[in-house]
This record gives structure tokens, sequence and C-alpha cells, in this order.
């Protein structure tokens, strides 16, 4: 009797250790699942994050009803196992069969949404997948295809955790680290974060048989587990329902992002000798240049060249920055077409000489090679005289040749033309004898003047305090007619004259400290610097002068240096030649160098010689000589002797005024009325374009009407980018029609650059910004505005 309470106690202690382990085994499983859809969530925001790609609640609800599956799953063994596999292959190819074309669409639409938000961070040329019409939006199409995204994720995740195999996870994070710096972009700071703590938490998780010695132990750490996933998933949570700008990229964090991405950079690029500062003065001191071997060149036939490296064109006040990649993202489709032409921005001189001067094809090509043996190994240094195939044609952009590889490129071969810095006087002169061009110089002129507007919208931009300032040193000018610009030869001689009388050439100067802009303190404190100084007030007086100018740091190989080299052999380029200029863009030729550092003026090939410069030239010196003739000529006037009083039939005279006096008024209110006439038709001929069904012409009409009428307004209209005016929008109106105004100016950028068809959605989309911007300032706008909207403008 006794035995058999025995085994029957025994029995029960068994059933009930049998079913606390089922009970623990449930939890494991139920830990296991909301592990795994937070990590295929998680990986499915990062992608959704990184490349902006909109969807639905649909994968977020997938993931829920399949990682509860995959929970349930964990438990079954023997047949019902091998049903359910069964059962997910069928149901596999069910949804194939079904939604095949969906997913293959959305498939299509995610990989052109993450190739065009890297276009955004790394502007490039990438192919562009197809995608067919149908009832479903793009946003759905996307959202079912991240939906079997997330659940292929769940299935990989959980068998990942069931190896239990700790490099797994960390060969995941090293690749999601990989991917960022690759790129150069990832989600946000704190997502990062999160994303992180999701796979310590899968490797703990992992781990907890092979760390774990004991129940006690194991049942710490899954309930640490427990504990971590239910902060995660409400984090989760919070991420999905909280705007990212809520609660990321505080000031913070984003020094912290960028001191990342400056390591980073320096760990890919950077060489021993870093002479120049790569357009960033902040804490810029002396200039110590060495006598290092920096680069070896090799020529077939040695000339003087200015040898490119960094290139600035976008001015922030404690130095330079490269074009910003939105703006470089929009003028896609025009470097696409210029490169697809033979076209590149980085050899307009070389492509100007070839096409109007017979001379230059006859000459042989210069073969030069170059070893960097200590400088940035980012960029190809090469001259403004480059041909042939550098230039990677699929890359958007003309500032300077990017080397290709992760580390950069040490050691390379281009070809180059003869110097030919001295002629382009002559091709200018070739290029205004528009009768005289041949094919070959017509379709040159043709392609530089698309790109010739790309340069003149990007590489203008002045801070408004600079151009006060400049403004005070340079005084006021005028343009000639029909000029965009003021004369090269006046601006030149203006900028030598303010720098040389202004300033002192000066290698040793103080630490660059604290907010103040750099051009000030060079201009209005110090007055003394060096190559850097000199080449980015150049830079911003040139653009003062409606003329495109860039900030360029290189090394310069002298006259003096041909001297030494000879053909085919290697010659060092040591430390000392390192150098800034500026460079400006000379109509129909494209960039060319100028110098004005003291210290280099008249060491380079040059076309101009500039001397005996005593003063700044206003451009208005012809009209000054004659209103002071006209002068001259009244007081002659007054001093011829007046006839005698009583000769003069004074009524008479009234008579003839007064009939002169309405003649005047009559022919005044005839012009005015005609200008009325004329300024009407005008209008109307412009509002039918409006519905044109040339959409690209209709939205270009829509776009500069919309301007005109902002302009009135209010709004401040400047040589910048069309972007920068988002923000005086934002304050006339309000931030939703800053939001649509920059759409309307990527359509406007589309129809000016782009090679397709605006589609009518984009046009009605411009026609009712349009309406809405007339109807807001016609509403807000007082009489003055009203009449000249009316009646001066006509609008």
């Amino acid at each position: 009797m006794k035995k058999n309470q025995k085994n029957s106690t025994g029995i029960m202690l068994v059933a009930v250790q049998t079913e606390k382990n089922q009970k623990q085994k449930r939890i494991e499983n139920f830990i296991d699942g909301l592990l795994v859809w937070i990590f295929a969530m998680l990986t499915g925001i990062a992608v959704c994050n990184m490349f902006g790609i909109k969807v639905n609640a649909l994968p977020a609800i997938a993931g829920i009803v399949f990682a509860v599956y995959l929970s349930f799953e964990a438990e079954w063994k023997g047949k019902l196992k091998k049903y359910a596999l069964l059962a997910e292959v069928l149901v596999l190819i069910l949804v194939l069969l079904l939604f095949h074309k969906t997913i293959l669409d959305g498939w299509n639409l995610f990989l052109n949404q993450i190739l065009d938000e890297i276009k955004q961070h790394l502007p490039y040329i990438y192919p562009q997948y197809p995608v067919s019409d149908g009832d479903l939006s793009d946003k759905w199409k996307l959202s079912v295809t991240m939906a079997v995204l997330v659940v292929v994720i769940e299935k990989i995740s959980t068998v990942f955790i069931k190896m239990e195999n700790r490099w797994i996870t960390g060969l995941i994070g090293l690749m999601w680290i990989t991917l960022q710096i690759v790129l150069g972009f990832g989600p946000s700071f704190v997502f990062n974060v999160v994303f992180s703590g999701a796979l310590l938490l899968i490797w703990f998780r992992m781990h907890r048989k092979e760390e774990t010695g004991s129940k006690e132990s194991a049942l710490k750490i899954e309930s640490a587990c427990f504990t971590a996933g239910m902060i995660l998933f409400a984090t989760l949570i919070f991420m999905l329902l909280v705007p990212e700008k809520e609660y990321s990229k505080n000031e913070t964090v984003s020094k912290l992002e960028a001191s990342i991405k400056e390591k980073i950079e320096d760990w890919r690029y950077s060489g021993s000798y870093d002479a120049m500062p790569k357009g960033d003065f902040e804490g810029l001191s002396s200039l110590k240049l060495k006598d290092d071997a920096v680069l070896e060149v090799t020529m077939s036939d040695p000339q003087s060249y200015y040898l490119r490296g960094y290139i600035g064109s976008v001015y922030n006040k404690h130095g330079w920055e490269t074009t910003d990649k939105k703006v470089l993202y929009h003028a896609s489709d025009l470097f696409y077409w210029l490169h697809q032409d033979g076209f590149f921005g980085q050899e307009t001189l070389p492509l100007a000489s070839l096409a109007l001067d017979e001379t230059t094809k006859e000459e042989p090509e210069n073969t030069v090679t170059i070893k960097n043996l200590k400088e940035d190994s980012r960029y190809l240094y090469t001259p403004y005289e480059l041909t042939g195939t550098t230039p990677d044609k699929n890359r958007i952009g003309d500032e300077g040749v990017i080397a290709k590889g992760l580390k950069g490129q040490r050691k390379y071969t281009y070809t180059a033309l003869k110097n030919q810095i001295k002629k382009y006087p002559s091709l200018t002169a070739k290029l205004a004898d528009t009768e005289n061009l041949d094919e070959e110089g017509k379709a040159y002129s043709e392609k530089e003047a698309f790109y010739n507007q790309y340069v003149y919208e990007t590489n203008l931009e002045l801070p408004e305090s600079v151009e006060t300032e400049l403004k005070e040193i340079l005084g006021e000018y005028t343009l000639a007619n029909g000029s965009t610009h003021f004369d090269y030869t006046k601006a030149k001689q203006n900028i030598l004259y303010v720098l040389s009388s202004r300033c002192t050439y000066s290698e040793e100067i103080k630490k660059e400290t604290g907010d103040l802009d750099f051009l000030t303190n060079f201009l209005e404190n110090t007055k003394k610097g060096y190559s850097v100084h000199y080449a980015t007030a150049a830079a911003l007086m040139f653009r003062y002068y409606k003329i495109p100018a860039r900030y360029v740091e290189g090394y310069v190989i002298t006259p003096d240096d041909v001297k030494s080299m000879k053909a085919g052999e290697s010659y060092t380029v040591d430390g000392t030649h390192a150098h800034a200029w500026v460079e400006y863009y000379q109509d129909g030729v494209g960039w060319l160098p100028f110098e004005s550092t003291p210290s280099y003026l008249g060491i380079m090939e040059t076309a101009e010689d500039y001397q005996d410069i005593s003063g700044i030239t206003s451009g208005i010196g012809a009209d000054d000589e004659q209103e002071q003739q006209d002068e001259q000529d009244n007081l002659e006037d007054e001093e011829q002797p007046e006839e005698e009083e009583d000769e003069i039939d004074w009524i008479l005279i009234l008579e003839m005024l007064l009939g002169i006096l309405i003649v005047l008024i009559t022919l005044f209110l005839i012009l005015i009325i005609v200008k009325i006439i004329r300024e009407r038709i005008r209008c109307q001929k412009i509002k039918q374009l409006f519905d044109s069904e040339d959409y690209n012409q209709a939205v270009n009409a829509l776009f500069e009407y919309t301007m005109n009428i902002l302009a009135v307004f209010g709004l401040k209209v400047r040589n910048a980018s069309l972007y920068r005016y988002g923000s005086q929008i934002e304050s006339l109106f309000d931030e939703e029609m800053k939001i649509e105004y920059t759409k309307v100016v990527d359509i406007r950028q589309e129809a000016v650059y782009s090679s397709h068809s605006i589609a009518k959605e984009q046009r009605d989309f411009v026609m009712e910004f349009k309406n809405k911007v007339w109807e807001k300032v016609y509403k807000e706008a007082g009489w003055l505005e009203r009449f000249q909207l009316k009646f001066i403008y006509f609008l």
C-alpha cells in the first residue's frame, strides 16, 4: 500500500514537473516570438527610415500574426511540424500566384525608392526598374512587399535564434555598420541605439544555454530578456506613433554623427601630409608648408598646370562646402544628358578648345601619371586641360574628379591638352562670332548653354551679411545692357586692387576662433593672411559681381618646375607647391583659375597682365563723363546773353508751352494705354500657356507667373537656388505653403532639365499652388499691392 502511495506520489511529482517545464517552454516561445517580431519590425522600420519608404500598417499586422503563429509552431513536433512547413510553402505559393504582379511592382518600387534615396546622399545615376499601372496605389504595393519582407525576416530570425550561435548577431551588427559607412547615411541616432539594443538582447537570448549553469540563473536571464523585450516593444510602438523629428537630430546627436563621419573619412582617405584645410577654416592657424614629397608626376610633355583637388561651392562663414546633395539630386537629369553627349563640367576649357580651335586637334595629348604619396586620396589631382574618360559619366556634379574605391586612389593616369589658360580670349571671340561657327562649335555652344544655366543657379550664392560688407568695400556698380554680370576685366582689376591695397600677405596668423565670419575677420580685422584667405575673398567678390566662382585647393606645377622636368620621367612635387586659388566661370569657355594671392602673382601663365591698377572701377565711368558734359553744356547755355525782356512775347510763349504740355500729356496717355494693351495681351498669352498641352511649357509659365505674384507680395528675389526661398515662403504664409512650394520647385526643375514630359497631375498641382498663392496674396494685400498686381505687373 505504501509502495503504491509512493509510486503515485512520484508520478504526481513528475506530472507537476512536466507541467512546469511546458509552462516555462511556452514562456520561452512567447519571448522568442516577441523578439522575432521586434527584430523584424525594427529591420523593416530601418529600411523605411533610411530610404524614405512610406507604407501603411499592413507590415506590422502581418508581422504580429506571423510572430504569434511562430510561437505556437515552436511547440509542434512530428507530423504536425511537417504539416505546418507544408502549409507555409502552400501559402507562399498561393500568395505568389495571386499577388505576384503586386509583389513584383512593389519590389521594383522598393528598389527604385532605395536607389532614389541613395542618389540624394550619393549623387549618382542609378538604374530605374519598371512598374506597371494598376488599381492599387504605390503605397499599397510597397506595403504588401514590406509585409512579405517582414514575414521572411521573422522566419529567418527564428532559425538564427534556434541555432544559438553568437557570431550571427555579431555579423548582422557588422553588416549594419558597414552599410551605413559605405552609403554615408543611415537612420536616426536614436533608432541605431534601439536597433543595437535589440541585437544585444537577441545575443543574450541565443546564449541562454551556453552561459547558464543552473535553472536559477537561467530564470534570471529569461526575466531580464522579457523585461528588456517589453521596453524595446514600448519603444518600437513609440517610434511607430511619434514622428521622428520630435525626438531625434538634436544638436548633440548631430555633432556626434558629424564627428563619427569625419573620423571614418579620415580613415578612408587621409594622408600623412595635410597642408590645406579642405575648406574648413575653423581653428585655422599659420601656414606651415613642408618640403616633403607629396606627389610624383610624370608627363609625356611637361606642362605648367593648376592641379585641382578640393573644390568648395558653398560659403558658410567658417569655410567652404561642396554643393548641397539635394541640389545635385535635382540636377541629375541635366548631368545625365550632358554626360551622355560627352560634356563634363570638369572639362569645359579643353572641350571648348577642341571644338573651336583646329590647331588644338592636331596637337598630341599629354599623358599624365600621378602617384599620390601623402595627400588626401579621395580626389584625383587633375588640371583644367583634362581630357579623356577620367570623370565618371554616372556621377552627378562638376566639382573635380572624385576617386573610386573604399580608400580612394593612390596612382592613376589621364590625358590632358597642353596649357590652355592663355588661349581663352581667342576662344571667347570665336564663340561670339556665331555666324562662322561650324556644326561642332554650335553643338558645343548648345551644351555649354545648358550647363551655364546650372552654374549660375548654384555658384552665385552670397550670405546677405557678406553682400552688404562687399557693397561697402567695392561700391555699387551697373551692368551693361543685356549682361547678367559685371565686366570680367574690371571685376578682376577691382578684386586685385582691394586685396593688394587693403590686406597684407602673411603666413603667420592667429588661430581662427569664435563665431566671427571668416571673410569679415580677414578684410576688416586682421587684414592679413595667405592663399586660403585671398582665394576666399576673391571668390566672394566675383560672386558679388554676379560672376560664378568657387574656392579651390590643390597643387601648382609652375613654369620654373617645367624647366626641371623631363618627358616620361617622374617629378617630385613637394608640400611647398600646395596652394589655394579661385576659379571663375567665363561664359562659353568654362572654369578658369584666377590668381589673387600676392606671392603667386606673375608665377603661373595667364592671358592678362594687370598693371597700374589705381582704384575701383564702378562700370559707370562713361555715363559720368556724359553727365558732366551735359552739365557743362547747360552752364554754357546759361552763360549766353539773354534777350531784352521788352522784346519777348510771354503770352505767346505760355501758349506754346501749354500746347506742348498738352501734346506730351496726350502722348504719355497714349503710351500708357498702348502699354496696358500690350501687357494685357502678353499676360493673356502667358495665361493661355497654363492650359497648353505641352505640360513642360505650362509648368514654366505657371512658375514664372507665381514668382511674380510672390515678388509683389514681398518675396526678396536673389541670385540663389530656388529652394532657398522656402524659408521666405514660410514666413509669408505658413509651413504647409513652404512644403507645397518645394514640391512645385521640384516639378519646375524637372520641366526645365528633364528629358521626359511633365504629367498632367504635376501641371495641375502647380496650377493649384498658383491659385492658392493668388487667393492668399490678393486677400491679404493692401490697396497698393493690389494696384501693382493689376496695373503695374498686369497679373
